[in-house]
């Protein structure tokens, strides 16, 4: 149906006769209570005819103002009671929670709820069955963050919890960031947890909306993203987008001292392995002793999809950078430079405590004996591996692969892997030729052999050969594998004595 003017005045005219209060005694009894009022108005002596004149003058006046006084009284009820309903139903302030939950609180300018939304599975199972309808907004968090406790997600070690409050009173946003930031701080402290608070009054912004919702996070995570990588641009949005708080409140900890626009109370947990195990680990890796080190700096970083702290560490005229995993503690990442200029004459290089890329290459391309037109060098690289740093070298020729770990002191080839790129069967331009003996132990080629003998099959015959030097219960072993017909067989053998420790075959699946 059309809505006109005439239909608005006929509902309002209903809405007056249905809803208009019963005044008119009230408004009667005061004019007749109020010195100065129409009583004071009728003459004390009159005759019977003057008063009953008076009398029915008294009535209509009563009765005129009776018509103007109920109507405005209605209006000055529907007017502020509009008012007030209004003003409940309108979003003022979004207030978003994140820890890995992340919670939306919606509220009007009472700071009433209005709507409270997990933005996340986590941040459901944080709301369950909790209905915050009208309720305060304090009553509101204090609950939220008792499910958050209870849950399990904000603890003492995982600590941090980000405040994000986007209003429409510019005044207002501010005092709620300061008062909502208080007041989480100190609940956490009731719950036995030294919170690490980030808050931050955010305005409303496209870009980080469409940010938010291609990486399914909240506004406000988007907010904090997008200030980290403004103030450090070696780091990508997507790549901090699926951090918890806690992480990237270790980050901002570690890269600022303040990250702007944003304020930070209390310090977040480092749960990892920590700066110290770490140093320790890069310590161990470099040989170096503790009180010849002229400089160490450790930060925590984010590379390649992992945390990792970053370990810098110089002694004399070389420094060693190490990449270390901060949950696992694994080297990841190792770059070593040795500042001191070399005197290429000299054969003399007791500065170098370690072979170059170009030795390493050397040393696989002497170990393949393959004329070097046919070989392809795919790649020569710097790894930490079972407490020693070597070169993985990867070489290829048209119908094998090679794969050399080369101890990076020693020069020592511990491990070696031969994929047939061709069907066996195949020729090839040249027969690859193991490292022989390396010290005590009987080497890789003696090994293969031992191996060999044993399964009754020739190098020919077989694919997917590797040799690798290893330590079992105390013992230097060389364990061998390869595949032929179906079947995967493995073998251990006393890297000093050539003596067969165990053996299995099984079915290649």
């Amino acid at each position: 149906m059309k809505i006109t003017n005439d239909n608005i005045k006929q509902r309002l005219k209903r809405s007056i006769e249905v809803n208009t209060p019963d005044v008119l005694p009230a408004v009667l009894q005061y004019m007749q209570e109020t010195d100065g009022g129409f009583e004071t108005m009728i003459a004390t002596e009159t005759t019977n005819e003057e008063l009953v004149y008076k009398e029915s003058w008294l009535t209509k006046l009563k009765s005129n103002w009776t018509k103007i006084l109920v109507p405005v009284a209605l209006t000055l009820a529907i007017v502020f009671g509009a008012q007030g309903f209004m003003n409940n139903l309108i979003t003022e302030s979004v207030i978003n929670l994140d820890v890995n939950p992340s919670i939306e609180i919606k509220i009007n300018r009472n700071d009433k709820v209005r709507e409270v939304m997990g933005l996340n599975e986590e941040g459901i199972a944080v709301i369950e069955d909790m209905n915050f309808k009208n309720t305060d907004l304090d009553i509101t968090v204090n609950a939220l963050i008792g499910s958050m406790v209870k849950n399990g997600y904000l603890t003492s070690l995982k600590n941090s919890i980000l405040i994000s409050v986007d209003s429409n009173n510019k005044e207002k946003g501010p005092q709620l960031q300061a008062h909502l930031s208080q007041e989480v701080d100190e609940l956490l402290k009731q719950y036995d947890v030294e919170g690490a608070v980030l808050s931050q009054n955010i305005l409303e912004d496209e870009k980080i909306k469409e940010l938010a919702e291609k990486h399914q996070i909240s506004v406000g995570k988007a907010a904090l993203v997008d200030s980290f990588v403004k103030a450090d641009t070696n780091f990508a949005f997507e790549d901090l987008a699926g951090l918890s708080i806690n992480d990237l409140n270790l980050l901002i900890k570690d890269k600022f001292a303040q990250l702007e626009g944003v304020n930070s109370k209390g310090q977040a947990n480092d749960f990892y392995l920590g700066k110290e195990k770490e140093r320790q680990i890069a310590l161990l890796a470099s040989g170096v002793h503790i009180n010849k080190i002229d400089k160490l700096e450790i930060e925590m970083d984010y590379e390649k999809g992992r945390l990792v702290y970053e370990v810098e560490l110089k002694s004399e005229d070389i420094e060693y950078e190490y990449d270390i995993d901060a949950k696992t503690g694994e080297i990841v990442e190792i770059e070593i430079k040795n500042k001191k200029p070399i005197d290429e004459t000299s054969n003399d290089r007791p500065d170098q405590i370690y072979i170059s890329k170009e030795e390493a290459r050397q040393i696989a391309l002497n170990a393949v004996h393959v004329h070097v037109d046919i070989i392809e060098i795919i790649e020569i690289e710097m790894d930490y591996e079972k407490g020693r740093l070597v070169y993985e070298v990867e070489l290829k020729t048209e119908d094998e692969k090679y794969e050399y770990d080369i101890d990076a002191k020693t020069g020592e080839i511990i491990k070696i892997e031969i994929k047939r790129i061709k069907p066996t069967g195949d020729t090839s331009n040249g027969k690859p030729n193991y490292e022989g003996p390396s010290g005590n132990y009987i080497g890789i080629i003696a090994a293969k052999d031992i191996a060999l003998k044993h399964a009754g099959l020739s190098e020919e015959q077989i694919y997917k050969l590797e040799v690798e030097l290893d330590t079992e219960d105390g013992i230097v072993i060389y364990e061998v594998e390869f595949k032929y017909d179906g079947y995967e067989y493995e073998y251990e053998i006393n890297a000093t004595t050539g003596k067969i420790l165990s053996w299995e075959v099984e079915i290649d699946d």
